[in-house]
């Protein structure tokens, strides 16, 4: 079992502060249509194609511009300040709209950071910069899976959760799975929602179990809780969850999925 992780890159004050690859061209796939492209690939084929997507700057505008880190040490009596720059978040790939956080071995985040000009994370600069966040999330580890399917589900957990996705009506609930009525008008919310005015829309997501997730509707107005009305078809499975997006195209906040399937 190989062990899969994300990356966050370190950029030293010398050079500018800004992620030095290509503009992001509409003719680059969206997160959505990327999954669909290596969700089947071997690690061999999919590293190789996240490198070349990487390259070709099919990243969101938001990560290019770095976030400074500023420590203090005190070195035989001496106070040091050191201040290096960080990507604002974890890599990920597609454009501000749609966009996916990306698993990769260590060899390939070495091979990113040495075209980028970057460095990696050590153990100490991670807690640096765990300290140094403003929405920091909860480190849990990931393993390694051809199709990216358990990925795709549980990437939410490392972005800070706040209440989970509540459905209605339901017809019964088995061992934490919600089971709802096909070809219904089902209610999918998120009462605990973040209301400031940095938030500009609530998407709620279905990940299938198998599948691409798949945005199924969008709140612009969450002021007193999000929440879409959907109809499933019979046989659906999988997770639901939803996404704060800010002004900038960063997601803030998640909400802990729930597993719903339709009778």
């Amino acid at each position: 079992m190989r062990s899969l992780f994300l990356i966050a890159l370190i950029v030293v004050p010398a050079l500018a502060q800004r992620l030095p690859l290509p503009e992001r061209t509409d003719t680059l796939p969206g997160a959505a249509e990327l999954f669909l492209r290596i969700r089947d690939l071997t690690r061999t084929e999919r590293e190789a194609e996240l490198f070349r997507q990487v390259m070709a700057g099919n990243v969101p505008r938001f990560l290019r511009t770095l976030a400074p880190v500023t420590v203090q040490e005190t070195v035989n009596g001496t106070l040091y300040t050191l201040r290096y720059y960080v990507t604002p978040d974890y890599l990920s790939l597609g454009s501000d709209s749609d966009h996916m956080l990306m698993p990769m071995t260590p060899l390939l985040a070495q091979r990113i950071a040495d075209r980028t000009g970057s460095l990696l994370p050590t153990p100490r600069m991670s807690d640096q910069i765990y300290a140094a966040a403003p929405l920091p999330g909860q480190n849990r580890p990931f393993v390694e899976s051809n199709r990216l399917l358990v990925f795709a589900v549980d990437v939410i957990i490392i972005e800070p959760a706040v209440g989970q996705v509540v459905v209605a009506p339901t017809l019964r609930e088995e061992n934490g799975l919600r089971v709802l009525a096909a070809n219904t008008g089902i209610t999918v919310s998120w009462p605990e929602a973040p209301t400031t005015a940095e938030v500009t829309r609530i998407e709620f997501y279905l990940t299938p179990t198998t599948g691409a997730p798949t945005v199924i509707g969008t709140d612009s107005t969450s002021s007193d809780g999000a929440s879409v009305t959907y109809t499933f078809a019979a046989g659906t499975g999988g997770y639901l969850t939803a996404r704060a997006y800010l002004t900038d195209g960063r997601t803030s906040e998640t909400a802990t999925s729930v597993q719903i399937l339709v009778e």
